[in-house]
């Protein structure tokens, strides 16, 4: 940021904005400090009991519309207020989270997830309309996050290991058709790789076209390219058909580094089916 003199607001590979204090449009007096070892960026503002007047605004300009995770970041301490306002303005209304400051200060806390609309119409305002009238409230960061689109994967971009056959008769599938497969020994599979766009915590979910001939005891392997951990999880597939299908949440870096398999080695019922695995982004 410093290298291309872009000090404010500044964008990370995730897409997320970051407004620093310096960047905020400021209303009322509001002082400059930065002996907080917990500030972000080389300073902050902060500002004692008032009727509400006096802010700071953040005013972010939006590229894409969409739902964005809004984060605050204080320094914390004794005099802080314990409920200092946080005014957001979004597609829809606004919302007033207080947040108390004497604690989790130095870090992002959430303040919620609303919607955005394009250009510069919603912001955040940190006011100074609290009631704990010895204290002050503090202004130093705030981060828009954009929430990460779903990741859909259908069987068509899967990578194939074996012989697997396409179906398209089961009216409960997901898109045009999907692969199924006799039992094996579970060398063969059909993979599913997920481009992660953001680092986060996903809920991963599969889809099957449910059947009585399905696999009681269809596996699916997860392989975390991070931490090289390995979970399989099993799936009846004679019931819960054309719906998504909870296999857990995770945690998972940008990029490709993790797969979801279906695998051959199931015990009872005449065929396993792959259709399609899809992540739901939840929190960073």
């Amino acid at each position: 940021a410093i290298k291309t003199n872009a000090l404010s607001p500044i964008s990370s590979n995730d897409g997320s904005i970051v407004l620093d204090n310096g960047a905020a449009s400021v209303v009322g007096t509001w002082t400059t400090a930065s002996s907080a070892t917990d500030k972000y960026g080389a300073d902050y503002r902060y500002k004692g009991m008032g009727t509400g007047a006096a802010y700071l605004q953040y005013t972010p300009t939006i590229a894409v519309p969409k739902d964005y995770q809004i984060f605050e970041w204080h320094t914390q301490g004794g005099n802080r207020s314990a409920g200092t306002p946080h005014i957001v303005s979004y597609n829809g209304g606004t919302a007033t989270i207080n947040i108390n400051q004497t604690a989790n200060g130095g870090k992002w806390n959430l303040l919620g997830t609303f919607n955005m609309i394009s250009g510069a119409a919603g912001y955040v305002r940190i006011t100074d309309g609290f009631t704990d009238a010895t204290q002050i409230a503090i202004a130093d960061a705030i981060k828009f996050l954009p929430v990460p689109s779903d990741i859909i994967m259908d069987n068509a971009s899967a990578s194939l290991v074996g012989s697997w056959t396409t179906g398209t008769s089961s009216t409960d599938k997901y898109g045009a058709n999907y692969n199924y497969k006799g039992p094996g020994t579970g060398a063969a599979s059909c993979q599913f790789v997920p481009n992660v766009a953001a680092s986060g915590v996903y809920q991963v979910y599969e889809w099957h076209t449910a059947g009585a001939n399905r696999a009681v005891d269809a596996k699916y392997r997860l392989n975390n390219g991070d931490t090289g951990a390995s979970q399989t999880f099993v799936i009846n597939q004679t019931g819960s058909g054309g719906t998504w299908n909870l296999l857990g949440t995770f945690s998972f870096s940008q990029g490709t580094a993790c797969t979801v398999s279906v695998v051959d080695n199931f015990t009872t019922g005449t065929v396993i089916v792959a259709d399609a695995v899809k992540l739901v982004y939840v929190s960073q």
